[in-house]
């Protein structure tokens, strides 16, 4: 049988948080999610080597769903991240330019 994703997540959180959002990520994927935020990203149009932030696009079960949820929402050192639930219709392109972020740095 296989897994049914039936949600998704888009999540950016500070650089500081990285550590802490992917042992949190751990707790609900435990096969690969102490490698869900690797993806860096940087002030859009700004020539900058240190990420402030970093981000998932997540497809999840709804148990998936719900149990990241609980996790981020109660820990108050991961809050300053941003949840962008894809069922509001947020694309990952809106929820970069949301926070003025982008994935490369600029030439």
């Amino acid at each position: 049988m296989s897994t049914v994703y039936t949600r998704r997540l888009i999540i950016v959180v500070k650089a500081e948080h990285q550590a802490v959002a992917n042992t949190l990520s751990a707790q609900v994927d435990t096969v690969g999610g102490e490698r869900t935020f690797t993806r860096a990203l940087y002030p859009a149009g700004l020539r900058q080597v240190t990420p402030t932030h970093y981000w998932c696009n997540w497809a999840m079960t709804d148990r998936e769903h719900t149990a990241l949820l609980a996790r981020f929402g109660a820990d108050t050192a991961v809050r300053p991240g941003r949840v962008y639930d894809t069922a509001d219709t947020w694309t990952p392109d809106e929820a970069l330019a949301a926070q003025d972020l982008a994935v490369s740095i600029v030439a």
